[in-house]
């Protein structure tokens, strides 16, 4: 198992900043990447978003360190264009909650303003479906 300072400053194995994240088969293998990565829980909502900061990077996206992160979950849109010129018109969805066990899940997908529409209108779909 690897520490989290190593994990922070190890280095990124694939060819960075060569594509545009604007454009949509970048998209997909960005959000495919994510998919992947977050499957896993995380002890920390910081450590969930240093790993999505770590793979946008790798496109060209950086992402600051500090946010105002709620402990108990939260969802987020971000606009990475203000992040990195080879994200215009692109934001970031994330969704992250503290799980029954302790650990942290996330999800995060890059989108535009109608895909952001969407995943909040079937999120709200789910939380009525539940109720």
């Amino acid at each position: 198992m690897i520490d989290f300072r190593s994990y922070l400053s190890e280095d990124i194995t694939e060819s960075a900043i060569v594509e545009s994240v604007a454009d949509s088969a970048i998209v997909q293998k960005v959000n495919t990447i994510l998919f992947t990565e977050l499957e896993k829980p995380f002890l920390s909502p910081q450590a969930g978003f240093e790993l999505v900061r770590k793979i946008l990077f790798m496109y060209g996206v950086d992402m600051p360190a500090l946010f105002d992160i709620d402990p108990d979950g939260d969802e987020v849109v971000l606009d990475v264009s203000v992040y990195g010129e080879a994200a215009v018109g692109t934001l970031l969805y994330v969704l992250y909650s503290l799980s029954d066990e302790g650990y942290y899940e996330f999800y995060a997908e890059l989108t535009d303003e109608a895909g952001i529409e969407e995943l909040i209108k079937s999120g709200t779909e789910e939380e009525t479906e539940e109720n």
